[in-house]
């Protein structure tokens, strides 16, 4: 299986989970910022994907996490 289509699904599972996305072609990486509720779900999904958290920064006032994510 080619990388493009992994990578298509694992920005689409993103987009059900947050609202702003950043996704860097080149280095197949992704910042998004996400509630930390949904957190657990999202990165179940992007490990389908072989996307694999390397940042995360906990955001106190907003109660989220800036997670970056990339592609093994």
């Amino acid at each position: 299986m080619s990388i493009a289509p992994l990578v298509d699904r694992a920005v689409s599972v993103c987009q059900e989970f947050a609202d702003s996305i950043l996704f860097d072609s080149i280095h197949r990486s992704i910042i998004i910022n996400i509630h930390k509720e949904r957190f657990p779900m999202l990165r179940k999904e992007l490990k389908k994907y072989r996307y694999n958290l390397k940042h995360m920064t906990k955001m106190e006032e907003t109660d989220t996490f800036t997670c970056v994510f990339i592609q093994s």
